[in-house]
């Protein structure tokens, strides 16, 4: 019984006389909140007490690090943003699928933004009086509501692929609907056990193919290729015994990696198709990818599930072997099976191909770049941080990640400089390639404050 609890989910503020229901003989009294797989729901569903315990529970995890970070020593920033992405993101967006609508409740949201900032603040070194949009933008992290909503939607589509979530008219799967770039068909399934044969793989060394052509001389050998060039995906599969040379295309939106499982696929099934005398075969791919995905005991892909079944067939009739061959390096079949791959670019789309869905990794890549739009056009478009927007404009990945390979007192008297927050630079450090754009910012500062550009500019050079 004192695990049981009874929450009556209304918006009334006078709940009405009902019969509440009894268990043993013990009736149930009504609660404010409940909590279930860690997570805590109130009767009105505004989720303001789950928000507070994962703002606790994030904290606790953030001040456990506070030991090892300091403004002037510690970690490096870079090890620091990782301690953020990989322990405390996880901690503060955990069940975020359903509880996302809580982010257009800007009182909630700023809860959790108050942690990331502590986290930025520590990362980078920079004083208290920072503006966290400004931090958002030059260590290029997302605001917590963009990234919640990213983080939402990778999960929905992965329920939604898996058969536990249809339907994006209401509730919390209308994530679904906010963002354009999800696609209605993944090669993405629920990891399940491999239906694998009695097939093997082998990865020898580069070394090991000095001086060979094939793996196996007694053996029937495969060669296959798949490629991207230009946005066409296309496939090659040789077999010189068999007189098989084969190329065809995939839909653009695939990967070399689905390409590359396609092409051995194929080849198993010219084998299946084929009535010979032989029984050993060897197929030759230059994926070690591929074929560690096939000898995995799970499976969670559609295109690798079907290879795989294609595989246990034809092993009940044949002794094969999977086997990787270095590409590039001279290997006849290899070359040859490339070349194929690249004349698949003038090949026509086959109906066998058109079904195969876009990989999860394109479709976690598209979500990941609406989220540094979003960012880019809130950084762009704010009323506040007019000093900071005049020395850092615009949101580059490229400078962000070249400001977190800087030490911490470096990386916090630049922050400190661009949002005028200090009125100087520490003449003896080693600023290296960020010299010239502290230079900049100082002769962009020296015409906000109609300083001598002359003066601001010397202090910068090393004695």
């Amino acid at each position: 019984m004192t695990q049981t609890e009874l929450v009556l989910f209304t918006r009334r503020y006078k709940i009405p006389n009902v019969t509440l229901p009894s268990l043993r003989g013990s009736s149930l009294q009504p609660a404010d909140k409940v909590k279930y797989l860690r997570l805590i729901l109130d009767r009105k569903l505004s989720w303001k007490p789950n928000i507070e315990e994962r703002v606790r529970k994030t904290s606790v995890a953030l001040y456990c690090c506070r030991g090892a970070i300091g403004k002037r020593w510690g970690l490096s920033p870079k090890v620091v943003l990782w301690l953020y992405v990989t322990i405390i993101k996880p901690i503060m967006f955990y069940g975020v699928v359903v509880w996302w609508r809580a982010f257009e409740k800007v009182t909630l949201a700023k809860q959790l933004e108050r942690v990331q900032r502590a986290a930025l603040i520590g990362i980078s070194g920079a004083l208290r009086t920072t503006p966290t949009m400004a931090l958002n933008a030059i260590l290029h992290v997302a605001s917590v509501d963009i990234a919640g909503r990213c983080t939402a939607a990778k999960v929905a589509v992965r329920l939604r692929d898996a058969g536990y979530m249809s339907g994006t008219k209401q509730g919390h799967s209308e994530i679904l609907r906010r963002f354009d770039c999800i696609p209605d068909n993944l090669d993405h399934c629920t990891a399940e056990p491999s239906p694998r044969g009695f097939f093997s793989t082998h990865v020898p060394t580069r070394d090991m193919w000095v001086g060979r052509s094939q793996w196996r001389k007694s053996a029937v050998s495969f060669f296959t290729d798949g490629s991207k060039l230009k946005g066409k995906v296309r496939e090659g599969v040789f077999c010189r015994k068999l007189s098989i040379n084969t190329s065809f295309r995939l839909p653009d939106h695939c990967s070399v990696f689905q390409a590359e499982v396609a092409a051995i696929k194929v080849a198993v099934d010219a084998l299946l198709r084929m009535v010979t005398s032989f029984r050993e075969v060897c197929i030759h791919s230059d994926s070690r990818a591929a074929i560690l995905a096939l000898e995995s005991m799970t499976v969670r892909s559609v295109l690798v599930k079907e290879c795989l079944r294609s595989l246990s067939i034809a092993s009940s009739y044949f002794a094969i072997r999977l086997v990787w061959v270095p590409g590039h390096r001279g290997i006849a079949g290899n070359c040859i099976a490339d070349k194929l791959a690249r004349e698949g670019t003038l090949a026509t789309l086959t109906s066998e191909w058109e079904c195969i869905g876009s990989p999860w990794s394109t479709c976690a890549r598209a979500l990941d770049m609406q989220t540094t739009h979003e960012l880019v056009k809130r950084w762009s478009t704010t009323s506040t941080c007019a000093v900071a927007r005049s020395f850092w404009p615009s949101v580059e990945r490229k400078r962000s990640f070249q400001l977190l390979s800087l030490g911490k007192v470096h990386l916090s008297a630049i922050i400190g400089y661009l949002l005028d927050i200090v009125q100087w630079v520490p003449m003896r450090l080693d600023l290296g390639s960020w010299q010239m754009l502290v230079a900049k910012a100082v002769w962009r500062k020296a015409r906000w404050n109609h300083l001598s550009i002359s003066y601001c500019t010397v202090q910068l050079l090393p004695d």
